[in-house]
């Protein structure tokens, strides 16, 4: 049996939950910007005492390595690796937009072609990458100013679900008949299942060279 706190500051929504083998036990959520650091210390010990479990039970500590919230992100590895430093437990990391593509296939399970999630990098620009329906990573994430000539040529060669908070963006510009708009479920069991997946794979993180993805520069939310 595998006990994971997973963290996810990388995007708006800040969440911490507790999976096990892959499952989502319990969870909490804040919706409100800039407040992650806030929320987060509180809600890993409320979180812990809601299902009567001892830091020390936790096998492992989880946390999203983005691209997202440049301020986000730094709270969410200094949390986690803070954790699994001092519990002395394994450190695994999971990509956001890993996580989006996930969730819109999971709420979408008749998904057959690429995925490019997408998350709101301010103005005309997003956060993406292009997974297949396997979740398998064919371009890897990158900030990208959309356009009307944006995924060109994916979108020649098969149909392309954009997924995230970012594809309502892309939308107006788009009129490919290949192009499909969808919603992503749920992040938190989505996060969950792909951590739990590299638990079982023992790929896990080194505390001391481990650093989120950042992509490009300076960025709040």
């Amino acid at each position: 049996m595998a006990l994971i706190l997973n963290i996810d500051c990388s995007v708006t929504n800040a969440s911490v939950s507790i999976s096990r083998n892959g499952v989502v036990v319990n969870f909490l959520e804040s919706n409100i910007q800039k407040n992650h650091s806030s929320f987060l210390h509180t809600a890993v010990e409320e979180l812990l005492t809601s299902v009567s479990l001892f830091p020390n039970a936790l096998d492992a500590i989880a946390v999203t390595s983005g691209p997202g919230s440049y301020t986000g992100l730094r709270v969410g590895y200094a949390a986690a690796k803070g954790l699994a430093f001092t519990l002395g437990k394994e450190l695994i990391s999971v990509g956001t937009l890993e996580v989006i593509a996930n969730s819109a296939v999971r709420n979408n399970i008749k998904i057959k072609g690429l995925i490019a999630p997408m998350i709101d990098a301010r103005r005309a620009e997003v956060f993406t990458a292009i997974y297949n329906s396997s979740g398998g990573e064919l371009i890897p994430p990158h900030a990208h100013i959309l356009n009307g000539q944006s995924f060109f040529e994916q979108l020649q060669e098969d149909v392309v679900y954009f997924c995230g908070d970012g594809a309502s963006k892309f939308q107006p510009l788009i009129q490919h008949p290949n192009a499909r708009f969808v919603t992503h479920g749920e992040i938190i069991s989505s996060m969950s299942y792909l951590c739990y997946k590299k638990f079982l794979e023992n790929d896990f993180e080194q505390l001391l060279t481990c650093v989120p993805l950042y992509v490009k520069g300076f960025y709040f939310y």
